[in-house]
């Protein structure tokens, strides 16, 4: 028994020194293979006791290892890399007897080129409705062969910092409309992939940005002494610029002017007022958005028009006249109560009847005319209320009536003058889906023209007096709370 533990003894202790140092098990090292603008690059970590990397390559369809290079360095770049192949590499760290210290396992690579010629610009994608037209950057860049999709990254560079490049989106074209958000400055890198292989990434597009146009509404104040501007805010914005046309409506010449203004939460919306207007005068206003980079563009159809006018009706002493706006109203919400079957109580009175007198006549047809008779000099509140709060609200709607000794004119004209409505004398009742038709009472001396378009004008033929009648109806011909009839009474001097 002794004798037969002592050989296996000797054995073990004869073969373990049979064994060679170098030949002791190989550590596994770690290499990165990516692809750059110059090839695909290969890159690890020092390995202790290496002097050299022999770096091997296969086509992966051949599948046989060449040495491809032994460098000293811990990085390799293969430049003869095809496009479109696909290539297999394996490193080995060597001592300087040129044993193997370290190996890796090995890593395939699809030769992908980076994207070239990107562009971006801004574009602005009109809907049909101006107010939600969009802007936003696109961006192109030309085809990689053999990518099947791309990697678009973004940086944006705002007034305060620069931000790192993050991940946008993926698409499987060469196009990209990015709905970035204005305000700031932007960047863009683009790669090609296929399957896990990732191409080198582009040159940086060129910095782009932009701020959006605001939307401008210009209306009569409700304290009736000037006019009240509205806009929406712009993201990004640190400031806006308010311009004003004082040239009778027309908008040709707009200068800035310095109106203190504030958000309301209510309305979601920017306010200012401008108190500096006369009463029968047109003015035409616009604003721009601005911050540290950017200034918003004029866009001729944000251009807000208006007619400052210190009432809503006027009459002479004297004279009775529909009020073709309450009429309407009141015809509106006699529908709705008919067809809710619910009983609507409707508050319409003057303010003051020594100045003006308010009746309402039942046409006997569903509809209803509200009589305005001017009985002295000055100015009369018609409140209009209701003490159900389901179709209208709860505080009264005010319509202020002007009373006059002398006849009040909506619109003065010299012979042979045109005005141009601009839109601005309807009050924003021409959207899409509407039809207009405005019709003089006596084209002898006042002529409309392009009668069917809310861009129409008119123009003084001889002196004297007529009225304009505007109809505004929907494609059906159908009435409803956005369509009225409204008369402007013009003299031609």
């Amino acid at each position: 028994m002794k004798k037969l533990i002592g050989l296996l003894l000797s054995a073990l202790i004869l073969s373990s020194a049979a064994i060679p140092a170098s030949a002791a098990p190989i550590k596994s090292m770690r290499i990165t293979v990516e692809n750059t603008k110059k090839g695909v690059k290969l890159s690890w970590k020092k390995i202790k006791g290496a002097k050299k990397y022999k770096i091997s390559r296969k086509l992966t369809s051949s599948g046989k290892y060449k040495k491809l290079k032994v460098v000293k360095k811990l990085s390799f770049t293969d430049k003869k890399a095809k496009q479109t192949k696909k290539y297999s590499y394996y490193v080995e760290a060597l001592n300087s007897k040129g044993s193997a210290k370290a190996a890796s396992s090995a890593k395939s690579i699809i030769r992908l080129k980076a994207p070239t010629g990107i562009k971006v610009k801004v574009v602005k994608h009109p809907d049909e409705d101006e107010e939600y037209s969009a802007t936003y950057p696109t961006l192109s860049w030309n085809k990689v062969k053999g990518a099947k999709k791309y990697e678009i990254y973004r940086q944006e560079i705002t007034a305060k910092k620069t931000g790192k490049f993050k991940f946008c989106e993926t698409t499987r074209k060469t196009k990209l409309e990015d709905y970035a958000a204005p305000g700031s400055y932007y960047r863009y890198k683009v790669r090609a992939v296929n399957g896990k292989s990732k191409g080198a990434f582009s040159s940086l597009s060129k910095k782009y940005g932009y701020i959006d146009s605001t939307f401008v509404t210009a209306n009569r104040s409700d304290t009736f002494d000037g006019v009240k501007l509205s806009w929406d805010e712009c993201r990004g914005a640190q400031g806006y610029k308010i311009f004003k046309s004082t040239d009778n409506g027309k908008g040709k010449t707009f200068k800035q002017i310095k109106l203190s203004y504030k958000y309301d939460k209510k309305e979601y919306s920017y306010v200012a007022e401008d108190k500096d207007v006369k009463v029968g005068e047109a003015y035409c206003y616009y604003v721009l958005a601005y911050n540290k980079f950017f200034t918003s563009k004029k866009d001729d159809t944000n251009i807000a028009t208006v007619i400052f006018r210190d009432y809503d009706f006027a009459v002479q002493i004297g004279e009775e006249k529909t009020e073709p706006m309450l009429s309407q109203i009141l015809t509106q919400y006699g529908l709705i109560s008919e067809l809710s079957r619910i009983k609507l109580d409707f508050n319409l009175k003057s303010n003051n009847e020594k100045v003006a007198k308010v009746d309402v006549r039942d046409n006997g047809d569903k509809t209803y005319s509200v009589l305005v008779k001017g009985v002295s000099e000055g100015y009369a509140d018609i409140a209009l209320g209701s003490e159900s709060s389901l179709f209208l609200p709860t505080d009264s709607s005010v319509f202020r009536i002007k009373v006059s000794a002398e006849p009040v004119y909506d619109f003065k004209l010299k012979k042979g003058e045109t005005y141009e409505v601009y839109g601005g004398i309807l009050g924003g009742t021409t959207a899409e889906g509407y039809k207009v038709m405005a019709v003089s009472s006596d084209e002898k001396v006042l002529k409309i023209n392009n009668p069917t378009s809310p861009l129409f004008t008119f123009t003084g033929v001889s002196e004297g007096e007529a009225t304009i009648s505007v109809t505004v109806t929907n494609d059906l011909g159908i009435a409803t709370m956005d369509v009225i009839t409204l008369d402007y009474k013009v003299l031609v001097e």
